[in-house]
């Protein structure tokens, strides 16, 4: 069973938002953090979560545009569509049961008054969450991680503090919940879906040949997937687990090749993506 990672372009920062297709748009089922007001949400961090099966982050590049036309790709993909594909029946394939939630709030935290809540909220620079039962924000790596190679490799690394944005997204995505968030460049976006991402894939097990990947991160441009996968690399080596870039401008046949060696984790570009699901044989 398979995890979607996604980060989104630069335009969430301005306007957050996700809809269900199959369901009218409605902010009564957004769980959203935002810092400040909506004009400085760039500065200071937003972090929405909804119950659609879809998890995003803002851009870690603050004025590069996407390096796709996202317009181009959607006609590209309806071309190619008509290809002849293999179609899952999944009422036909047998899926593997699997644990979403990893996240056990410890009493320092359930202990907290919900004006301690908020005075900590406004310490992790004004972070404001909207929605039903999110789950509090940490204080310490060790309340919400407890795979000790990780906790080791943040001390190795000198991650001594969480940031603001990783205090809250961290319990969220931990807990098995779809979420939104976004943040200044530099404020440790990455690191927030990166270690919920691991905790995800070491818990299930060992791909079969030609299965995987358990995790996709899509990103707006090739430089932002470059810099994801180098991130993405130091932990992987911790547990065994291989992660591919897959991007654009790049030969073809040498990440198809790589793809089909199978990897827990692809780290794409939307337009790359659609190629390697089109492609025909």
């Amino acid at each position: 069973m398979s995890s979607t990672f996604g980060g989104m372009a630069n335009s969430l920062t301005r306007d957050a938002h996700l809809v269900d297709n199959d369901q009218p748009f409605s902010t009564s089922s957004l769980v959203a953090a935002r810092s400040g007001v909506a004009k400085h949400v760039r500065e200071k961090g937003l972090i929405m979560e909804q119950d659609i099966d879809c998890l995003e982050y803002s851009s870690e590049e603050e004025s590069t545009k996407p390096t796709e036309d996202l317009d181009g790709i959607f006609a590209i993909s309806s071309k190619k569509s008509k290809l002849d594909m293999i179609i899952a029946n999944h009422d036909k394939i047998y899926y593997r049961p699997f644990c979403k939630d990893f996240y056990t709030a410890i009493f320092e935290i359930t202990n907290m008054t919900e004006a301690e809540v908020v005075a900590y909220r406004k310490e992790l620079n004004d972070i404001k969450v909207v929605g039903k039962r999110c789950p509090r924000p940490i204080k310490t790596w060790s309340q919400c991680i407890t795979t000790v190679k990780i906790l080791q490799f943040l001390k190795k690394y000198k991650y001594e503090k969480v940031t603001p944005i990783q205090a809250q997204a961290l319990p969220i995505i931990l807990s098995g919940r779809n979420m939104i968030g976004i943040a200044k460049t530099g404020s440790g976006k990455t690191l927030a879906f990166l270690l919920p991402m691991f905790r995800h894939i070491i818990d299930q097990p060992p791909l079969d040949d030609g299965d995987g990947p358990i995790a996709i991160i899509i990103t707006p441009t090739r430089a932002l997937a470059l810099q994801t996968t180098r991130e993405c690399k130091k932990f992987a080596k911790l547990f065994d687990i291989r992660c591919i870039a897959v991007y654009g401008d790049t030969s073809v046949s040498e990440q198809i090749a790589q793809l089909k060696r199978g990897a827990e984790i692809i780290v794409c570009t939307p337009g790359r993506l659609v190629d390697m699901l089109t492609q025909g044989g």
